[in-house]
C-alpha cells in the first residue's frame, strides 16, 4: 500500500487543511516506531557484528538497535553467552579481575557490558530487534507488516492524533478520538498476537563464585 493513497484517504476524511499530507505522513512514523517498539516483527530482526578490544568491558549497542538483544554470538560460544538481566547479575557471575574469552554480557541503555575481560579483540554477532526506517512521500508501507493490518494502524492511528486536537475542549466531549483510539488499540493488540513465537530476550541469572 502507498504512503500517499493512505495520506489522501486520512486527509479526505480529517477535511481540515491544517492536518496536511506532511503532518499526516510524520504520524504514520510515530505510528510505525510504536507497533515496531511494542510488537516483535519478525522482519525488524537483524544482526550486526560488533567488536570487543581487548580489555574492554563495555561497548556501544548499534544505532539502529531498538529492543530485545536476544542472542549474542561469539566464536568460542557460537550457540550464544549467557545473556544477563542486569550488571548486579553480571558481577555475580564473575570476579572483577577474571580474564578470558567473553561469555556473559548485560544490555544498560545503548550500552553492552562484557565479562570476564577480554584477553584479546573479540567479534560478537548481536541479534536484535531494528528500528523501522522512516516513511515518506512516495514510498510504501513495509512489506513486513502484513498488508491486512496496514491501514488500520496507520489510518486510526493518524486519525485519532488528529481529533484529540481537532476535538479538546469541545464539550469534554471526543467521540472521534474514542472511536478511531479503540480502533487502533484493537489492530495493534491484533498485530502483537500475530508473532505469538517471536524471540525475544530471555536474561539468564548464572551464579558462579563467592567471595566466602
Amino acid at each position: 500500500m502507498e504512503v500517499d493513497t493512505l495520506a489522501t484517504t486520512v486527509g479526505e476524511i480529517i477535511q481540515d487543511e491544517t492536518y496536511g499530507a506532511a503532518w499526516i505522513i510524520g504520524k504514520f512514523n510515530e505510528c510505525l516506531l510504536l507497533a515496531a517498539t511494542l510488537c516483535r516483527i519478525p522482519g525488524l530482526q537483524t544482526s550486526k557484528e560488533v567488536s570487543a578490544a581487548a580489555g574492554a568491558t563495555t561497548i556501544t549497542m548499534p544505532s539502529n538497535f531498538l529492543h530485545d538483544l536476544f542472542r549474542i554470538k561469539t566464536a568460542a560460544y557460537p550457540q550464544g553467552i549467557v545473556i544477563a538481566p542486569n550488571i548486579k547479575e553480571l558481577e555475580a557471575c564473575i570476579r572483577p579481575d577474571e580474564t578470558g574469552a567473553i561469555q556473559i554480557a548485560c544490555l544498560d541503555g545503548k550500552y553492552l557490558h562484557l565479562g570476564p575481560i577480554p584477553e584479546a579483540d573479540e567479534t560478537l554477532e548481536l541479534h536484535y530487534y531494528k528500528r523501522p526506517e522512516e516513511l515518506t512521500t512516495g514510498s510504501e508501507f513495509p512489506n513486513y507488516l502484513p498488508e491486512i493490518f496496514q491501514k488500520e494502524l496507520f489510518q486510526n492511528y493518524a486519525l485519532k492524533e488528529a481529533y484529540m486536537l481537532i476535538e479538546d475542549g469541545v464539550d469534554g466531549k471526543m467521540p472521534n478520538t474514542q472511536k478511531y483510539s479503540a480502533a487502533f488499540a484493537a489492530a495493534l493488540g491484533t498485530l502483537e498476537a500475530f508473532y505469538p513465537n517471536a524471540p525475544k530476550a530471555r536474561p539468564n541469572i548464572r551464579r558462579v563464585w563467592s567471595d566466602f
